[in-house]
């Protein structure tokens, strides 16, 4: 008893000197993530594809890319081509 005691004085004259310090106790069960709903995105736009800058591009094509607040349109490029398995070209499509 007199153990705990001394460990809540120390405890607590330790965070007269410390300059940030804090304790958090959960009691219940956890909660789940923060769900966010955005709405669609509105539909692609159509754009004239430029003429390829070369041989071994390819056309990465525009999308609608979601900033946190609102929908931004990022336009279409031209990329030299990769050869290897399963590389994607894209806006995280």
């Amino acid at each position: 008893m007199k153990a705990k005691i001394l460990a809540m004085i120390l405890l607590g004259s330790s965070t007269l000197f410390a300059g940030n310090f804090s304790i958090g106790v959960n009691i219940g069960t956890p909660r789940g993530g923060v769900y966010v709903v955005q709405p669609p995105p509105p539909p692609p736009l159509v754009r004239v594809v430029p003429r390829s800058p070369g041989r071994n591009y390819v056309w990465v094509p525009g999308g609608w890319v979601w900033n946190g607040y609102r929908y931004n349109w990022q336009n279409g490029y031209w990329v030299r081509q990769y050869r290897g398995n399963g590389y994607r070209y894209g806006y995280g499509r």
